[in-house]
């Protein structure tokens, strides 16, 4: 069997990738038989699946971008079976085209389970969720990598209207943010959400009822997306959970939390 010299932690250019494992040079899940191998990838920058992590859980998403998926199509089959048919599993995280972020070997940890999501063309179906567990122990990713990748997806939705958005939401359905080990917890949020929410406040902070303190390079007013029940808390990250507010009444929610600043927030979201 080839050996694959990559180290765990470190980033790679694609072609760099593809020359180490070999065989396939596209798509989430690569198959290379001259390697014995199935490369994982998680693709930051242009995914249509949910991968979320539960500190060094990964809750991975099968292949197959529209309909229901299937568990014995093509490489679901591989993974679903690769405690038994020998197969070496890696993973890698994209956060920058063409720059793969080595994350090293995982494994399958428990039974696969179904999930509704929404495919390529954002119709509701149901995918295949492989609960894997990295082996390879390395440095955690960097947190200024997944702040900037979020601010990405936001703006890749900057054309959607209110409207538009709060139907992505509601189809999505409520669910609890994937969190992973940084040098401190981050937890993985929803930028339809943050979208949404920043955009039924139109620039006016919805705790102190007033303007924007300044423009954003957008020329939109500068809000941040504040959860009322904090996610480490517990809470949902849904628009019923999130207000905007100016920078100031965030600081205020963050560090005094007054009932009283809650219960308006609650009811403003409504």
């Amino acid at each position: 069997m080839k050996i694959i010299l990559l180290t765990p932690g470190e980033t790679y250019h694609h072609s760099k990738i593809s020359k180490a494992f070999g065989g396939q040079t596209e798509g989430g899940m690569r198959r290379s038989k001259a390697t014995n191998t199935l490369h994982l990838i998680i693709n930051h920058t242009n995914s249509p699946y949910e991968d979320d992590w539960d500190g060094n859980v990964l809750h991975y998403s099968g292949m197959g971008q529209r309909g229901n998926q299937n568990i014995n199509g093509t490489q679901n089959k591989t993974l679903n079976e690769s405690n038994s048919n020998g197969v070496d599993v890696y993973l890698s995280e994209v956060f920058k085209s063409t720059y793969y972020y080595f994350r090293g070997r995982v494994k399958l940890i428990a039974e696969p389970y179904q999930k509704e999501q929404l495919d390529i063309e954002e119709k509701k179906r149901l995918v295949w969720i492989f609960p894997l567990q990295l082996i390879d122990e390395h440095k955690p990713v960097d947190k200024s990598e997944l702040a900037s990748t979020l601010a990405k997806r936001i703006k890749k939705n900057k054309n959607l209207t209110a409207e538009e958005l709060k139907q992505k939401i509601d189809e999505k359905g409520k669910r609890k943010p994937g969190k992973r080990s940084t040098s401190s917890t981050y937890y993985q949020r929803d930028e339809d959400v943050i979208r949404y929410t920043l955009l039924r406040a139109e620039g006016i902070c919805e705790l102190c009822e007033e303007p924007a303190p300044f423009l954003n390079s957008n020329g939109e007013g500068f809000l941040e997306v504040h959860h009322i029940q904090h996610l480490a808390n517990d809470g949902d990250d849904t628009i019923e959970n999130t207000v905007a507010l100016c920078p100031n009444c965030r600081r205020k929610m963050h560090i005094l939390d007054k009932k009283k600043d809650i219960k308006n927030s609650k009811l403003l979201t409504k």
